[in-house]
């Protein structure tokens, strides 16, 4: 099984689509299936189950596709561990390129930035690229070297890549966020108002989606997008949404109030992400920073980085 092999199983178990994988590492699409029905051979079992609708990783395939991804990360990262001991001279210059989750709270993200400034001031001759993402594309940022670091919220049940080192940095609630009204019980609100879903936040919608059919209540609901758009159809009666708790902060309105529903894993917590074998000594000097700064929750342990 050769490198080429493996990256073209790799593409495949991350598009579950023979034609995408194919004009992703430049092959046609059936050289690309040669490579894979050679891999299965060689190794005796099948890796994807293929249908005429969708392809599946099998469990076969699913307990190869992080081994495949160490695997690769360590041979992409050969090149920058090269540079790094030809560099060592001087690691407070270069590159390093940062993302952030745009879903994040503004609070959070003040946080994020607060101790991203320090680092600026620091290390002036580090030429940062800063730009936003979706929180469902990180690991791929990640993996294909188009970020050196990211910064995500994080549910308390999201799994993570293990070629994937991660420092959490704050944690928050989620609340029911409505139109003001003390003589409701928590039962009747929800049963009562309109539920408004915010548009790219799936996995908060699905925990109390969830939680509802648990408590088998069955609102109206409707989904939308934030910012203004959000507050004025907050101040309307009979509406509710499911957001952080700094989110509901931020808006205006002496109308609104919120409640904790206490449904397990409905918390946000902003985490910083990158490769295991990313070798950026920037990155290093970057993690050492937020390690060591006081507005931060995490471990301060210099050996972090190489965990």
């Amino acid at each position: 099984m050769d490198i080429k092999s493996m990256r073209c199983f790799l593409a495949v178990a991350e598009t579950l689509n023979f034609s995408r994988a194919a004009e992703s590492i430049y092959l046609s699409q059936p050289a690309l299936s040669l490579r894979i029905n050679a891999m299965e051979d060689e190794l005796g079992v099948k890796l994807f189950l293929r249908t005429r609708q969708q392809v599946y990783l099998t469990a076969a395939g699913s307990a190869l596709l992080p081994e495949m991804q160490e695997i690769l990360a360590r041979i992409d990262a050969l090149p920058e561990i090269a540079r790094t001991s030809e560099d060592a001279a001087d690691v407070t210059s270069g590159k390093l390129s940062l993302m952030l989750d745009s879903s994040l709270p503004e609070e959070m993200l003040n946080q994020v930035m607060e101790v991203f400034n320090t680092f600026c001031e620091r290390y002036p001759d580090v030429a940062i690229t800063v730009d936003s993402m979706d929180t469902s594309e990180y690991e791929s940022v990640l993996l294909s070297r188009n970020a050196d670091l990211c910064c995500v919220g994080l549910g308390e049940d999201d799994a993570v890549n293990p070629t994937f080192n991660t420092i959490p940095l704050k944690e928050e609630p989620m609340i029911l966020a409505f139109s003001e009204d003390e003589h409701l019980s928590n039962h009747q609100l929800l049963a009562s108002r309109e539920l408004l879903l915010l548009a790219g936040e799936e996995r908060w919608n699905k925990i109390l989606l969830n939680y509802l059919a648990e408590q088998q209540i069955k609102p109206k609901i409707r989904t939308i997008r934030g910012g203004p758009a959000l507050c004025v159809n907050l101040l309307r009666s009979k509406t509710m949404t499911f957001m952080p708790k700094s989110f509901f902060d931020t808006l205006s309105g002496p109308k609104l109030a919120y409640r904790e529903l206490n449904i397990p894993g409905a918390r946000v917590l902003s985490t910083l992400v990158w490769g295991k074998y990313n070798y950026n000594p920037c990155l290093q000097l970057m993690i050492n920073c937020y390690q060591h700064s006081e507005s931060t929750n995490v471990p301060h342990d210099p050996y972090y980085f190489f965990k």
